[in-house]
């Protein structure tokens, strides 16, 4: 557990801009009414707190007694007269002679007075919550003003320059839709960026060096996602013609390192699962098989996913009912299916049972397996996922070894350590984990893999004619993943099995 925090504390910061490009995408449903909310919500209380006004002006000219001509001390006098009538405006003088005047209740306007720059221009300005009030209440000034001055200064002239008018338009239009677009925009943009936070955060696998940080696991390796071809069926298998040169690549170094692993192990019996459905188990199981077969061990792949049977949808072929699993646990079955193209021992099934736990653990079933391991080099075994069954236990309490299939992006590293725990207290030995269906953002993948036109590989780069595997390179027959005693490395199939099927 100090290893594990000590791992965690490690861990440099690392964005995966494909993780976060997809959970977005996945949520912007969410971001999208969410940012339609906020607009209506925003919009609404806005609309709700805004008030139309309407303003009325009139114009004075201000001279003095002495002066009747444009001069400096009508400036002047202009200035002081617009400050004290300023005053004067809001006193509750002038707001009483205004209510009585009009025969209402309230003052309900604001009433300012301002002089115009270099000139000695008074601008009268009224603002009210009707076009009617604020004309209204400026007339009433303007009627009123001669008794007013008085109480400003006897040695100042107010002449009326421009009468009021009726105000047309409301001073500020509320624009109920252009507010909504920015709230909109704003909140959209916010949501994603909290989206991209959400994804930053959340505690997947999504790389391998997040796989060797997080996990306290053996790395296996790692498999990018394999685009659909158009015209080409779903399912990728090695050599099939539907993946590329990279994919089978991969899948031959993982099916080199877990034969080394399962040798240090001497382990024979793979059990291969992982903590949710949908992380590519199945696909992960059948790729192993055939790359080691086609690395000359005899290998037989089983269906121990009894709940769900995947393998002979992945295969697209029908399942023999007299040499199935079911047949098998029957006790019928004397014959699997061998299919000699692909050197691999198939026992599939394509019937779900409801006591799949009870089965797994079944004399037949173990009979079945113990069977396999003594004629195979290798038998992997396709189990349920942790986190719907616990098959996979049943079967690792009797395997030799368990590897645990890695979904990018899908499962916290939590529960993927906790499933690494749960398999390591069985009896058979962790061999570790595989990061399947890795994807990143156009032109990151290349970067990743270093493949560039196939990257390093040059016309296979400097791999040569397959470069440094030479005849397989340093692996020899599989180089250091391989014991020159040839105890390790078994035989063809025999010619017993008829190039068809081998008996139980």
């Amino acid at each position: 557990m100090e290893e594990r925090e000590k791992k965690y504390s490690d861990t440099e910061i690392r964005i995966d801009g494909y993780s976060m490009l997809t959970d977005v995408l996945k949520n912007l449903w969410a971001v999208f009414l969410g940012a339609l909310a906020a607009a209506m919500i925003v919009t609404m209380i806005s609309q709700a707190n805004f008030s139309t006004t309407y303003t009325a002006n009139a114009t004075f000219v201000i001279t003095t007694k002495q002066a009747g001509t444009y001069t400096q001390s009508n400036l002047s006098a202009a200035q002081v007269m617009a400050e004290a009538f300023s005053n004067v405006l809001n006193s509750a003088l002038l707001k009483k002679e205004v209510c009585r005047d009009l025969n209402i209740s309230e003052f309900d306007a604001t009433a300012t007075a301002s002089v115009i720059d270099e000139t000695n221009l008074m601008t009268l300005t009224v603002t009210a919550a009707t076009p009617e009030r604020a004309y209204k209440i400026t007339q009433s000034i303007i009627k009123n003003y001669a008794n007013l001055t008085q109480y400003v200064s006897d040695n100042m002239i107010m002449q009326v320059l421009q009468q009021p008018g009726v105000p047309e338009y409301p001073d500020q239009m509320f624009s109920a839709s252009s507010r909504a677009k920015k709230v909109f925009a704003g909140t959209f943009v916010l949501l994603i960026v909290c989206f991209m936070a959400l994804s930053w955060q959340h505690d997947t696998i999504k790389s391998e060096a997040d796989l060797n940080d997080k996990l306290d696991a053996r790395d296996l390796g790692m498999i990018y996602h394999e685009k659909k071809r158009p015209g080409k069926k779903k399912n990728l298998l090695i050599g099939s013609g539907r993946v590329g040169f990279e994919f089978n690549e991969r899948f031959r170094k993982i099916a080199a390192i877990t034969a080394s692993t399962a040798r240090q192990n001497k382990a024979k019996t793979i059990l291969v699962t992982s903590v949710e459905e949908g992380e590519g188990k199945t696909t992960v199981a059948a790729n192993l098989a055939m790359t080691l077969g086609r690395q000359d061990y005899k290998v037989a792949l089983v269906e121990g996913n009894l709940i769900d049977p995947g393998l002979y949808r992945i295969f697209d072929m029908a399942v023999d009912p007299s040499m199935s699993v079911s047949a098998v646990l029957a006790g019928y079955a004397k014959k699997i299916l061998f299919l000699e193209d692909k050197n691999l021992h198939l026992v599939l099934d394509a019937e779900r049972h409801k006591n799949s736990a009870d089965l797994v653990s079944s004399t037949q079933f173990i009979n079945l397996i113990k069977i396999l391991r003594e004629s195979m080099d290798y038998v992997i075994i396709d189990t349920p996922a942790m986190s719907s069954s616990s098959d996979a236990e049943a079967i690792a309490d009797y395997a030799d070894m368990s590897l645990l299939v890695v979904g990018y992006n899908r499962t916290d590293s939590g529960d993927l350590n906790d499933a690494a725990d749960a398999l390591r207290d069985c009896s058979a030995s962790f061999g570790g984990c595989i990061l399947n269906e890795v994807r990143t953002l156009p032109g990151g993948r290349r970067a990743t893999a270093g493949y560039g036109s196939y990257g390093r590989y040059g016309r296979y780069g400097h791999y040569g004619h397959y470069g440094r595997y030479g005849n397989y390179g340093h692996y020899g027959r599989y180089g250091r993943y391989y014991n020159a005693d040839a105890a390790d490395v078994s035989k063809r199939s025999s010619a017993a099995n008829d190039g068809k099927e081998a008996g139980v």
